[in-house]
């Protein structure tokens, strides 16, 4: 399947690069600290609205995946961040439809 698919040319070659290039679409978010990614694995760590990483209690990732899952996403909550590992089949409509639950996310907690 992954050589008939050609899926290590799809996520090097087209899914990856998009789905890097809308991940670092964060970056400088109030609600983002940092974004961190590679290939088809992102992570973006959050912050609360007031920016004071003191406050962080390792809490914000479950809430935020909890977010996601009402907006019809899904991402992995860990600590004070979410990640997410779309399947390779993923297509850019696909990637699209995930970022805009991210943003909507987003939004639900206050940025």
């Amino acid at each position: 399947m992954i050589e008939r698919d050609k899926l290590i040319e799809h996520v090097r070659d087209d899914v990856g690069p998009y789905f890097q290039d809308k991940l670092r679409g964060y970056a400088g978010h109030p609600l983002v600290g940092e974004v961190r990614g590679y290939a088809m694995i992102g992570a973006i760590e959050l912050l609360p609205p007031d920016r004071d990483k003191s406050k962080l209690k390792g809490a914000l990732g479950a809430k935020a995946a909890a977010f996601a899952r009402q907006e019809g996403v899904i991402v992995r909550g860990i600590r004070d961040m979410i990640a997410m590992s779309p399947p390779l089949i993923i297509t850019r409509a696909q990637i699209d439809e995930l970022f805009a639950g991210v943003d909507r996310m987003l939004a639900k907690m206050g940025g």
